[in-house]
């Protein structure tokens, strides 16, 4: 059974209510796939990087500086996130649920920090070996 989670997400005093699954296996391999391609497309996995500790892939890419950026593919990247959160967050509504997609995501968050904040969770809930940290 995949696990969930009930989250609560605060927007500019909104409080945003969202049910998490994590992704099946096959999603998260097809994710992940995509992923490290769109990475390694930019060129940021040209590092030495030894485990799938996220921190440590965190602080190589910091180290390496922020020139990758204008490699990255920003529709790629969007369309990643966007995936994610589509696949595994519903918003809960009194009883109901609604399906999260690009122009639900548009219409409910006011706040880049709230947004980023369910992104994190939607990655931490399927990809619980690749911890965001706080």
């Amino acid at each position: 059974m995949r696990k969930t989670k009930n989250i609560i997400i605060s927007d500019n005093g909104n409080d945003l209510k969202f049910k998490l699954i994590a992704l099946s296996a096959m999603q998260q391999q097809r994710w992940i796939a995509k992923a490290f391609t769109t990475l390694a497309e930019s060129g940021l996995l040209e590092m030495d990087v030894n485990s799938l500790d996220l921190n440590q892939i965190v602080n190589a890419i910091k180290a390496k500086g922020l020139g990758f950026i204008g490699r990255l593919d920003s529709d790629k990247i969007n369309d990643l996130l966007i995936e994610l959160v589509s696949k595994t967050a519903k918003r809960m509504n009194g009883a109901g649920f609604t399906e999260l997609n690009e122009r639900e995501l548009e219409n409910t968050f006011e706040s880049i920090k709230a947004l980023i904040e369910l992104e994190k969770e939607c990655f931490n809930i399927s990809f619980d070996f690749f911890q965001i940290a706080e």
